[in-house]
């Protein structure tokens, strides 16, 4: 019988793959793929900024966990393809705000849809106590990865001074 560390691996890493390959799948349909999961992310993430009126390089790249310059890469090719602008900050020039067009609204309605359906199919094949005892876990599991993704920076997870093999046979004990 599998242990419990395997099924929780194996659901985290399976179904995080195959939410992906179906998000990509879907989304490539949208204007015969002229977008890519990450472009459609960045305008996702554009838009939720804008509502704080927080809709800046610098702060676009820190929700999306990017470099600025890896970000002016995508923000360059999004500018192309017609779905943001770029604007200077009036009071300070350095500052640059990212403005999607009327196609980045289309672009994220269509990528807010397929995430609607989605959750709808989740919620659809659950009864009321499965869904509360669903959203408690998640909400647990959620601060988890948070907390982690805090503390990477300070002390890595893997604990790099353990020899590989060492923590190797540590990983596989665990499960």
């Amino acid at each position: 019988m599998e242990g419990k560390g395997e099924a929780i691996n194996r659901f985290l890493v399976e179904n995080f793959n195959t939410i992906l390959r179906w998000e990509e799948k879907t989304l490539s349909a949208y204007h015969d793929g002229r977008l890519s999961v990450n472009e459609f992310h960045i305008l996702e993430t554009v838009f939720a900024a804008m509502a704080d009126n927080q809709n800046t390089m610098g702060e676009i790249a820190r929700r999306t966990g990017v470099t600025t310059g890896t970000l002016t890469t995508s923000v360059k090719t999004l500018e192309g393809k017609g779905y943001l602008r770029r604007e200077k900050g009036e009071e300070d020039r350095r500052v640059v705000w990212l403005m999607p067009t009327a196609m980045a609204q289309d672009a994220n309605y269509y990528h807010k849809l397929f995430h609607k359906r989605m959750v709808t199919a989740v919620m659809d094949s659950l009864d009321v106590r499965q869904l509360d005892t669903l959203i408690a876990t998640l909400d647990i599991l959620a601060q988890h990865f948070h907390q982690l993704e805090r503390n990477t920076g300070q002390v890595n997870p893997l604990r790099e001074e353990a020899e590989p093999t060492q923590a190797f046979d540590e990983a596989e004990q665990e499960f």
